[in-house]
């Protein structure tokens, strides 16, 4: 097999046509010597891959509403429809987001540390931790949502 690095320079390596393993592991040693000086003479361009990717940007998520989550008062609103709402608020809620409940069920942590809720903001004694599961004994008893921009109401959504 011969190998041309440039005009002038040209490298042959001699494989039989059966060779052991501890040959074959020689004979990759030497083959790794030639694609380092591959690399330094300047004319490698690996084929896998772009000369210049291109990045692209993540797209924002698409709301059927302005970002609901934009002020702490609308985060804390819908962290109390959350714990403490029943299954219409939660309807209401999609139907004016535009998103699965399961997927705006992602956010509670990230809205929860971005705009620092405290548990009894949003009437609960305290976070549920991971390994008690889902458990009504965190909820503050008779907790009535206090809504701070209504935007989440019955009537706050036509708006």
């Amino acid at each position: 097999m011969k190998i041309q690095l440039k005009d002038d320079e040209i490298y042959e390596i001699k494989i039989p046509a059966e060779i052991t393993s501890q040959d074959f592991l020689i004979l990759l040693e030497k083959l790794e010597k030639i694609v380092k000086l591959i690399k330094l003479s300047g004319n490698f361009k690996n084929p896998t891959y772009k000369d210049n990717p291109t990045k692209t940007r993540r797209s924002s998520i698409k709301y059927n509403c302005p970002n609901p989550f934009d002020t702490r008062e609308k985060v804390l609103d819908f962290l109390q429809y959350g714990y403490h709402g029943t299954k219409e608020d939660k309807e209401r809620i999609i139907k004016y987001i535009g998103r699965s409940w399961e997927e705006l069920q992602k956010r509670f942590h990230s809205l929860i540390n971005r705009y620092n809720i405290q548990p009894n903001e949003i009437g609960l004694t305290k976070w549920r931790v991971k390994e008690e599961g889902i458990r009504s004994d965190n909820k503050i008893p008779n907790w009535i949502i206090r809504s701070y921009t209504g935007v989440f109401d019955e009537n706050g959504s036509d708006n």
